[in-house]
C-alpha cells in the first residue's frame, strides 16, 4: 500500500487490503518491532484507521494471522465427490503450494510469532483441529482418543514436515505430498485402521 494513491475502498475492502499488508509485513517483521505508528506510516495509512479497524497492534496482528489461518482452511477444502485418497493429495498439493509461496509467514503461523500469544495458539490451535475433523470425515473414520493422538500427531508432522522443506528445496512438493500422505497411512495403520479410498 506504500506508495500509492488512497482510493475510497468499502470499510470491508480496506480490512481486506490492511490484512493483506500485515500478512506481508508480519512475515518480516516480529509483532512488537514497530510501535502503531510506525505500522500506519508503512501501510500508508492512519494510525487512527488501523486502530478502527484492529483496537491496536496485537489486535492487528491476531487478525492478520485468523485471515492467514481461513485462507489455509479454504484452500485446503478437500474436493466434494472424489474418492478420499485423490481428494486428500490434492489438498495436500494445495496446502504445500501455499507453504511454497507464503513460507516466512507459515512459518509466523506454525510458531505464532515473537512470544506466546493465548489468542493466536487458540487460531492456530483451531486450524489444527478443523485439519483433523476434515480428515476423519473424508476418510470415514470413527474418532476415539487413539485415533485423535495420531491425527493431531500427523497435523504437527506435516507442520514441521514443512518447515524443514522450506529449507531444502531440493525436495520436490510431489515428494512431499507422498510423504505426509505414507505418514497419515503409517498413523492411522498403527492404530488398526484403513482408509477408505
Amino acid at each position: 500500500m506504500t506508495g500509492t494513491a488512497r482510493r475510497r475502498l468499502s470499510p470491508e475492502d480496506r480490512r481486506l487490503e490492511l490484512l493483506a499488508f500485515g500478512q506481508r509485513f508480519f512475515a518480516e517483521h516480529p509483532v512488537d518491532a514497530f510501535t502503531m505508528d510506525e505500522i500506519a506510516d508503512r501501510a500508508g495509512v492512519s494510525k487512527g484507521l488501523l486502530y478502527r479497524h484492529f483496537g491496536g497492534r496485537r489486535g492487528f496482528y491476531v487478525a492478520t494471522i485468523t485471515a492467514i489461518a481461513e485462507e489455509v482452511a479454504q484452500l485446503t477444502e478437500p474436493e466434494p465427490g472424489i474418492a478420499f485418497a485423490d481428494a486428500f493429495r490434492e489438498a495436500l498439493d494445495r496446502y504445500l503450494a501455499w507453504v511454497e509461496d507464503n513460507g516466512e509467514i507459515y512459518r509466523v503461523l506454525v510458531h505464532g510469532g515473537v512470544g506466546v500469544d493465548p489468542e493466536v495458539s487458540a487460531v492456530v490451535e483451531g486450524l489444527r483441529r478443523k485439519t483433523m475433523a476434515r480428515v476423519a470425515e473424508r476418510a470415514g473414520l470413527r474418532r476415539n482418543a487413539t485415533i485423535d493422538v495420531a491425527l493431531y500427531g500427523w497435523v504437527c508432522l506435516a507442520e514441521n514436515a514443512c518447515l524443514e522443506w522450506l529449507t531444502k528445496t531440493r525436495v520436490s512438493r510431489q515428494t512431499m505430498v507422498e510423504l505426509l500422505t505414507g505418514a497419515l497411512g503409517g498413523a492411522l495403520a498403527a492404530c488398526g485402521v484403513r482408509v477408505r479410498d
